[in-house]
């Protein structure tokens, strides 16, 4: 679940206010507003997936389907982003990664250190983090090495290529069909993952059960 939040949360909020420049021609004040979108749900959808999960007993599992849903309709949302569309066609979008990215914020962490001996609890932490961690700077820089391929085969000249992959305005539909590709990438690579995650989980809880 952590690298399911790297690719589909982590990659557009680093890359997007970019993207807004590039595409929208937004100064970093304007594109850092609009990332608010994102960023709010993150604040609050942890205690709200809490308080729901215990009023309605719910376990983890609607919780992480739920969450990976968000992250790639997100992904596919990102389609909006583009020159012939309002900016304002994005907003479902950054709402959509940002809940991906938050309902299970504190309950995936909880729920895999319940899952092993008390005094392995501090190794645990130590991979989660390590997965968490890791995984945002690999895909970080993925994202970036993609894009920037994608831009370089559209525009000839290398030195506009790169200045264009980094958020220059003027080549609109250049950045925001590689952009698209990039998105669309990111939300089949979590999904990927959430098969996945649904097939461990499977597997856990068969194994689990009593034998006759």
């Amino acid at each position: 679940m952590p690298i399911t939040a790297s690719v589909g949360f982590v990659t557009f909020l680093t890359y997007l206010p970019a993207a807004f420049s590039a595409i929208h021609g937004w100064d970093a004040g304007r594109a850092g507003a609009m990332m608010l979108v994102a960023t709010l749900p993150v604040i609050l959808s942890p205690g709200a997936t809490v308080s729901v999960m215990k009023r309605h007993q719910i376990g983890i599992g609607p919780v992480l389907a739920a969450s990976i849903g968000c992250l790639v309709a997100g992904s596919v949302a990102m389609l909006a982003l583009d020159p012939g569309m309002p900016v304002w066609a994005v907003v479902p979008a950054l709402a959509l990664i940002g809940l991906g990215f938050g309902l299970p914020l504190g309950v995936v962490d909880g729920e895999a250190l319940a899952r092993v001996p008390g005094h392995s609890s501090g190794s645990a932490a130590g991979l989660l983090n390590f997965a968490r961690i890791g995984s945002e700077a690999l895909a970080v820089a993925c994202y970036s090495a993609l894009l920037t391929v994608l831009v370089q085969r559209r525009i000839p000249d290398q030195t506009i290529a790169n200045q264009v992959a980094a958020g220059a305005s003027g080549r609109a539909a250049d950045y925001a069909s590689a952009q698209h590709m990039v998105a669309l990438g990111c939300g089949a690579f979590v999904l990927v993952l959430g098969v996945a995650i649904w097939a461990l989980s499977q597997g856990a809880s068969n194994s689990s059960e009593p034998k006759s």
